[in-house]
């Protein structure tokens, strides 16, 4: 098995195993975030690097989606998985500071 087949099987056994786990915490649903998205960086990559959704889906996406997405930048996996993440991550920022 090639190395990044074999590091993503592991990964996604891993996280298998602790799927059901609940964030009720806000500083932990932080942490998982955070950690997370480090991961869907990498994942956005691959489907980028491969073509894997569709540009003009991307392209509806950003047009609806109510984000920061600096317009300077092409659409692409990436940019749109990061934003949606880095919303939330804020949203529970925001949910910490309220607390």
């Amino acid at each position: 098995m090639n190395k990044q087949a074999e590091v993503f099987s592991q990964a996604a056994a891993e996280m298998k195993t602790e799927r059901y786990w609940t964030h009720e915490d806000p500083a932990q649903e932080l942490e998982f975030l955070q950690s997370l998205m480090d991961v869907v960086k990498e994942v956005a990559y691959q489907f980028d690097r491969r073509e894997i959704l569709d540009p003009a889906a991307l392209e509806a996406y950003r047009k609806i989606a109510p984000s920061q997405m600096p317009a300077m930048f092409p659409t692409s996996t990436e940019l749109v998985l990061v934003d949606a993440l880095q919303q939330r991550i804020e949203a529970v920022y925001q949910q910490i500071g309220d607390a």
